[in-house]
């Protein structure tokens, strides 16, 4: 009797383990970040993106940029700069969604590929569509790439 106890109670833990997998996983990210964008929130927007990873992704596809970075302090001196441009946007209201802004309020994700720590998923919106890059770090996802 207690040996089926406690396998109940594995098996439990195991769903619920499960349940958060799926509510912290790569859509949710998405999902929780076009949400603050359509709130204008830029701090919680950033907080579901790594710019400094996003940098690093930049400056090792673009030759040109990585070797300019130096003169804008490298990657972190780009993220930087990223991060102040994102804040601007905001401020300056380019982020400010509404009724007849419908390309980002009616996006889905129409697949998403987990490979470990690695997503990708593929954005649809009207007649647009995008590929979102993520990772997990420190056990959060986070948009690390936009294309």
């Amino acid at each position: 009797m207690r040996l089926a106890r406690i396998a109940i109670i594995c098996c439990m833990a195991v769903a619920m383990l499960a349940l958060v997998g799926c509510a912290s996983g790569p859509e949710k990210t998405w999902e929780d970040f076009v949400d603050a964008i359509k709130d204008g929130r830029a701090d919680d927007a950033l907080s579901h993106m790594d710019l400094m990873r996003m940098t690093e992704r930049v400056l090792a596809e673009d030759e040109e940029m990585a070797a300019a970075s130096e003169m804008f302090g490298g990657a972190e001196g780009i993220a930087s700069l990223l991060e102040a441009e994102f804040r601007a946007a905001f401020a300056e209201g380019e982020f400010g969604l509404d009724e007849t802004d419908t390309t980002l309020i009616n996006a889905d994700v129409s697949s998403t590929e987990i490979d470990g720590d690695t997503a990708v998923l593929l954005i649809e919106a009207e007649d647009e569509t995008g590929t979102v890059h993520m990772e997990r770090i420190d056990g959060d996802w986070k948009i690390v790439m936009f294309e």
